[in-house]
């Protein structure tokens, strides 16, 4: 007979027959329930979701309340790992009809909820657990998260359903049944379409909803009201600008840099489409009685047509004859579009057609030189117009005679009284000789105007911000024009050194450093021009001194441009590296002769000047910097008794391979004359002694400050330069190498310093 004691047969229980073998009876829901945790934890989540489903059939009805509610939660995780979201969120709502304020559970119902798409219910459910629990950090970002979608689609479908009703108000159709809409209510619809551009993004949308095509009749036609075709015209720049535009014309300017802009597809099917419907001659007469619709006009025409297109040259060439200064500065907007314009063809490179100028377009470039407000917006036309002009990569007839047509340019205005006209002639100058020095110097030589401007804009400016903008581009076109010899013996026959040194003097009171630096810079070329100039520019001034003080502003310009963002950087970086290849261009002329390594070795603040003037970046980025840096250093390391061993009979032939003939040529055209020797060696570079104290200081004492490796940023600096560097840069390096590996104690330097890389490099 079977005899049982209390409790023998409740849940979990076993029974034993007399005489025979033990029997499992049905487990607790509490049992299956750590068994489906461990599963969990084992990362085995369906059979967990097992064990829970197993906890819940056993509980029966009798289970408790709590427990039934723990077994679906746990459950509803499991499915959610295993990306069943529908049973997840059935199982959680469950828990929480039992258990309320079970915020796990309200967590994984909001989580279930946005896996299914029902995003404001999830939103819903993520705020709940966040206030009850603020610390529930995955809580609070899912809340903060999903608001923010929510409330961008909001924005995205009620900007969608935008354009159409505001394209009904352009078409005459109020917003208010019955009506019309009124000419203030169209201009407002414009000035929305136009933000819907800039700030939305929604260009798309608007040519979908037929928005392009009703602005054009808009602005065509004759019978609409000035402000409501400005507003129009407003609205379709934005369409075609690509980009965040700002209410300032200047900010519109392209930044320098190469390769197109990119452009969102729809922006560009904007530009075609308007490029083929506007009807530019009709709207240049509509719109030039009226300051605010040329203005817009002009911007649009940057965007979209190109520099050959005669009647939107007419047009910005009408925009230039507005009067300056007022509350719509007109002029100012013509000179950002043509910029636009030429910057666009400059950036399309070997792809795009050679620019040959139409009459229209140097009518143009004549009256935006005759602007006195766009001293900035100026900056950035010279170089596009004359970079695009000097490309020699042209067909047969479409050759371009760039000394001409500079010539013909800028001799009106470097001949004026007027300081801001010739201010802006000298920024001309300064645009030519970055495009094409060669063409620059045969303006600077076909008559006295252009070296007459800059020096008595050096020296005599009138007081204000034009005579400094003038006296700067002044410095600048020395600083530049210099590189010639016929330029240097010119300046010099025409009393340049005591100009020079005068405006130094004057300047000590108020000039800026920047000014002063290039100055300095022009007189170092000087120096290198002979020996008796070199003699008299010592003599008259503490000469290292001044040119260490020159060194350092130009490392300092080089650093506040490199911090610039945007599209200030790239005009700012060019400026300042500008300024560094002159500065080092007149020290490498300067080392070629030993008496000037005597007096420079003493001089270790200057020397280390010279070589931090540029950084790594610079010389990666920069392959003329890299080439100067190269030659500074071989003309430091080498003495009169380093001969280069000769390849043919003729210099410059017996130094470089064939493939370095043209580089140069041009360097050695900007030497002096007393530095291009016949022969290989005429020129004194200093002893041995001398060469090997200077080698030292390039292994050891361009030491990297507080480096524990001791390693040479020259050495370094070289090894970027062999990376980024021509074959004659490589050339240098290789005999630099040799000259600073003859001394065996100088060899660990510069394997500690990574030399032993570019050596590779260089096999």
């Amino acid at each position: 007979q079977a005899q049982s004691a209390p409790g023998l047969w409740g849940p979990g229980a076993r029974r034993r027959c007399w005489g025979g073998p033990e029997v499992p009876g049905p487990m607790a829901p509490a049992e299956r329930k750590e068994e489906g945790n461990k599963l969990f934890l084992a990362k085995r989540w369906a059979e967990a979701a097992e064990k829970y489903s197993l906890g819940l059939q056993e509980g029966g009805e009798e289970l408790a309340q709590d427990a039934r509610g723990l077994l679906l939660s746990n459950r509803s995780q499991c499915y959610l790992n295993l990306e069943e979201w529908q049973k997840a969120f059935e199982d959680a709502d469950a828990c929480l009809k039992l258990l309320p304020e079970h915020t796990k559970s309200v967590f994984r119902r909001g989580t279930a909820h946005e896996r299914l798409g029902r995003e404001a219910e999830a939103l819903a459910d993520f705020v709940k657990v966040a206030k009850a629990e603020p610390g529930n950090r995955p809580a609070v970002d899912a809340s903060r998260r999903l608001r923010d979608k929510l409330a961008k689609q909001g924005h995205q479908r009620r900007d969608e359903a935008l354009p159409a009703n505001l394209v009904r108000v352009l078409q005459g159709v109020s917003e208010q049944e019955g009506g019309a809409s009124s000419c203030q209510q169209r201009v407002e619809a414009c000035q929305t379409l136009r933000a819907l551009c800039v700030r939305g993004g929604l260009t798309r949308s608007l040519l979908s909803s037929g928005a392009l095509d009703v602005l054009v009749q808009m602005a065509v036609n004759e019978e609409t009201a000035a402000d409501l075709r400005a507003a129009s015209l407003g609205a379709l720049m934005a369409m075609a600008s690509g980009h965040e535009a700002a209410e300032e014309e200047d900010k519109r300017c392209p930044p320098p840099g190469q390769g197109p802009l990119p452009v969102a597809e729809e922006v560009s099917a904007a530009r075609r489409r308007l490029h083929e419907e506007l009807p530019v001659a009709r709207l240049r007469r509509s719109c030039r009685s009226h300051d605010k619709s040329m203005q817009q006009l002009v911007l649009l025409l940057g965007f979209t047509h190109e520099p050959e297109d005669i009647d939107a040259l007419e047009a910005v060439h009408d925009s230039l004859t507005f009067v300056e200064g007022g509350e719509v500065n007109v002029p100012r907007a013509g000179v950002v579009a043509l910029t636009a314009m030429l910057d666009t063809r400059y950036r399309l490179g070997k792809r795009g057609q050679p620019l040959v100028p139409s009459e229209a377009l140097l009518k143009c470039m004549e009256s935006a030189m005759g602007t006195t407000t766009c001293e900035e917006p100026l900056r950035s036309l010279f170089p596009r117009f004359f970079s695009l002009l000097a490309d020699t990569d042209r067909p047969k007839g479409k050759e371009v005679e760039l000394g001409s047509i500079g010539q013909r340019m800028l001799e009106p205005f470097l001949q004026s009284d007027d300081i801001v006209l010739k201010g802006n002639g000298l920024a001309a100058l300064v645009g030519l000789f970055a495009a094409n020095a060669l063409a620059a110097t045969t303006v600077l030589h076909n008559g006295p105007a252009a070296l007459t401007a800059i020096l008595h804009a050096l020296t005599r400016p009138p007081p204000g911000r034009e005579g400094r903008s003038a006296q700067a581009s002044a410095a600048e076109c020395l600083l530049l024009a210099t590189g010639t010899r016929k330029t240097r013996q010119s300046l010099v026959e025409g009393g340049g050194i005591d100009m020079i040194l005068g405006a130094l003097k004057d300047g000590e009171e108020g000039s800026s450093g920047l000014l002063r630096a290039k100055l300095v810079a022009v007189l170092a070329m000087l120096a290198g021009h002979n020996k008796e100039i070199r003699e008299e520019i010592f003599d008259r001034m503490d000469f290292l001194m001044e040119l260490r003080g020159a060194l350092d502003v130009a490392r300092e310009h080089m650093a506040a441009a490199r911090a610039k963002i945007g599209a200030e950087s790239a005009p700012a970086m060019e400026d300042a590296r500008r300024l560094c290849r002159g500065l080092f261009e007149s020290c490498v002329c300067l080392t070629i002769h030993g008496e000037f390594k005597e007096v420079l070795m003493p001089a270790k603040k200057t020397l280390k000047a010279m070589h931090d003037l540029v950084s790594a970046v610079d010389l990666a980025e920069d392959s003329n910097l890299g080439f100067l840096f190269t030659s500074l250093v071989y003309n430091l390391c080498r003495s009169r008794q380093d001969k280069v061993r000769t390849k043919k009979k003729e210099y410059p032939f017996n130094e470089l391979q064939d493939d370095d003939l043209d580089a140069l040529e041009q360097m050695v055209e900007k030497m002096p004359a007393e530095s291009r020797p016949e022969k290989n060696g005429e020129v004194d570079a200093g002893s041995a002694e001398l060469a090997e104290q200077l080698r030292t200081w390039c292994v050891q004492g361009g030491l990297t400050q507080g480096s524990q490796s001791k390693a040479s940023t020259v050495i370094s600096n070289l090894g970027k330069c062999v990376a980024h560097g021509s074959n004659q840069v490589k050339n240098m390096i290789a005999l630099v190498m040799k000259l600073l590996c003859a001394n065996k104690e100088h060899r660990r330097f510069v394997a500690t310093s990574g030399g032993v890389c570019p050596l590779l490099a260089l096999v």
